[in-house]
């Protein structure tokens, strides 16, 4: 199988996906690809995601490595065991910080998912780009078909959620239609200690460039739920606007 290298864009973060074999010849081709994606990123975030590298020797560890300039920061989704075994073995590794769950990514890097400045169109409920951890299922023949995903924006009626782990984002793109109105059984986490409860269905997919992600309204959300959200989005709006403040010199 050719390998491929497949970019996204969350926020600040670009999220790199090596699928297939990395390996001799495709290893030596694939190391010109990622220095031209990666030439002009410096001070940017980036994480290669391993979780559908299929197979990697010696020569195409050595390529992922070497194609990363300095002044990258950077972390890996693992993947395999027998591919970070050999990604481990680089001494340039040892700079790179590694996760095995979206949620360890977030704590990490949750503000640079975020994008550079607020939304500005007018909507029926005030939205907040954010970076908050989503698991959510619904029943397929009484099995639970399972996905986890970032809220990207999130208002009292709905949120839009991306996906790090592309593996997932294909199954969900596939399975998850506007048109077929599934009942999704929603776990939002607002915190580490607070969790909402909720039930959705898709709007929309989004599959516009280099994002992959759904929009995803709430089906009746109680009191208490709408409650919680609101008090979130307050909270951190204004803790955003603060920080814009801070950054274009208005607050000292």
């Amino acid at each position: 199988m050719i390998p491929q290298i497949i970019t996204r864009q969350i926020g600040k973060v670009m999220i790199i996906d090596i699928q297939g074999v990395f390996s001799g010849f495709w290893a030596l081709r694939g190391r010109k690809n990622l220095k031209r994606i990666l030439e002009h990123k410096g001070g940017e975030k980036v994480i290669f995601n391993f979780r559908q590298t299929s197979g990697l020797d010696t020569l195409g560890a050595k390529a992922i490595m070497e194609s990363i300039p300095r002044e990258v920061s950077g972390a890996f989704l693992a993947g395999a065991s027998s591919v970070m075994e050999l990604i481990h073995r680089h001494p340039e590794s040892k700079r790179f910080q590694i996760f095995e769950e979206e949620q360890e990514m977030i704590d990490a890097f949750g503000k640079d998912f975020i994008e550079t400045h607020q939304a500005t169109e007018q909507r029926n409920s005030p939205r907040l780009q954010t970076a908050l951890p989503l698991e959510f299922y619904y029943e397929d023949h009484d099995e639970p078909v399972k996905f986890k995903a970032i809220v990207t924006n999130l208002s009292e009626s709905g949120l839009m959620a991306e996906y790090i782990d592309l593996k997932i984002a294909e199954e969900s793109l596939n399975r998850l239609n506007p048109y077929d109105l599934k009942t999704l059984r929603l776990t939002l986490f607002l915190s580490k200690r607070k969790a909402l409860h909720m039930e959705g269905h898709v709007i929309h997919r989004n599959l516009d460039g280099d994002q992959m992600g759904i929009g995803i309204k709430f089906s009746n959300p109680t009191l208490k739920d709408q409650e919680e959200i609101r008090h979130f989005l307050k909270l951190n709006g204004m803790q955003f606007e603060m920080e814009n403040s801070r950054k274009e010199g208005y607050l000292k």
